[in-house]
């Protein structure tokens, strides 16, 4: 109890040291504020938040909506709006902070409980975990995202695995494919080796139902747009806005049809350029999110801290491939990673990765393998 206390208010400590960075750096530095004007939508949407992307804003609309009328105004993962529709219910116009503190706040205790229950009297090793674990995420942690949410879920459920609570191990990776499609391969995984074939099926059932109905929108696109735009940038050596320029004249309005004409026309005529380049992803893709989580964060930090960022991230990655070929741990988690990484490297084949992003999905299953590695040690 002693070392999970101390575990705890470290981590806590940590996490909310992010969340006060976050805010003083980007009230000071893009003058983005806290304070929602929960007056009318327009108003809502038209200030420029802390911690938020441009996904933010659709998760902000359907929370203000369910706010408003109880029910989502988009069919752009309306299931985000329920998830922070609350948010705006309890705190009103602060929601966007408490988004952010809430998130960080559960995510630190979560990764020190799973910590202690697999290394319990190893205080140290569970401190340089932590440490490193916030170096990972305390950028990704402190936003309006749905990406802190799905880590934690996918932290709860393998602290019930380690439980063996089964069923609400496998409840919380459903949880966690609601959110994150992806996950449904994860869940498969889990109903197969934990043997939960009847409630299992029913979860993967109801889960596909959401993509297959979230699928309908016309704002799923935004994948496709995202592959059309990578390989502008990256092949033709276009800047940004070049890049959706050209897509623009292309295609007059969202459409997925013509984002794919597009690839479909590239990949007929230009093959020997989108392939190598698609070859190349496939394969440092991997590297990147499992080994060098950076792409973000070279011109966040001076040289010698990027420095010495690297040499975290070497200090990691011999530490998960020490974990990943130890036969001792568990298929599950090791099969649920690879999965993961599979999955992602194929997703961004056309668009390069934002692997400190994406880490936090692959992050559970690694610190896991991990820290069970250095129990047996």
């Amino acid at each position: 109890m002693k070392n999970f206390l101390i575990l705890t208010l470290a981590s806590v400590i940590l996490y909310s040291f992010a969340v006060l960075f976050k805010v003083h750096r980007e009230s000071k530095v893009y003058n983005r504020t806290f304070i929602a004007d929960l007056s009318n939508v327009d108003s809502l949407l038209k200030r420029k938040y802390i911690g938020s992307s441009a996904d933010s804003y659709l998760y902000i609309e359907n929370a203000y909506s369910i706010y408003r009328t109880l029910k989502p105004a988009n069919c752009m993962r309306p299931q985000a709006g329920y998830i922070f529709a609350p948010f705006i219910f309890i705190f009103m116009e602060y929601f966007p902070l408490a988004i952010i503190i809430f998130n960080s706040i559960l995510f630190a205790i979560t990764i020190s409980i799973l910590l202690t229950l697999l290394n319990p009297q190893k205080l140290i090793i569970n401190l340089i975990i932590l440490s490193i674990t916030f170096l990972f995420t305390y950028l990704n942690i402190t936003r309006i995202l749905l990406d802190p949410i799905t880590s934690i879920l996918i932290l709860t459920s393998l602290i019930f695995s380690f439980l063996k609570k089964e069923k609400l191990s496998v409840f919380f990776i459903f949880l966690s494919s609601i959110i994150r499609p992806e996950f449904n391969i994860v869940l498969v995984l889990f109903v197969i080796f934990k043997r939960l074939y009847l409630l299992g099926s029913i979860f993967i059932i109801i889960s596909l139902l959401t993509f297959i109905i979230n699928s309908r929108c016309k704002d799923q696109s935004n994948f496709f747009f995202w592959s059309v735009k990578g390989y502008y940038k990256n092949v033709k050596k276009m800047d940004w806005e070049s890049a959706k320029s050209e897509i623009s004249k292309l295609c007059n309005e969202i459409n997925v049809k013509c984002y794919q004409k597009i690839l479909i026309y590239e990949a007929k005529n230009n093959y020997k350029e989108m392939i190598p380049y698609a070859m190349k992803n496939l394969i440092t893709n991997p590297i990147k999110l499992s080994f060098f989580p950076i792409s973000r964060y070279k011109n966040k930090f001076k040289f010698i801290f990027y420095t010495f960022y690297i040499f975290i991230c070497l200090i990691y990655s011999i530490l998960l491939i020490i974990s990943i070929i130890n036969p001792k741990n568990e298929k599950l988690i090791l099969y649920s990673l690879i999965a993961m990484i599979i999955t992602y490297s194929f997703f961004f084949i056309l668009n390069p990765i934002d692997a400190p992003r994406f880490k936090l999905y692959t992050l559970p299953f690694e610190i896991y393998l991990i820290a069970k590695t250095l129990s047996q040690r």
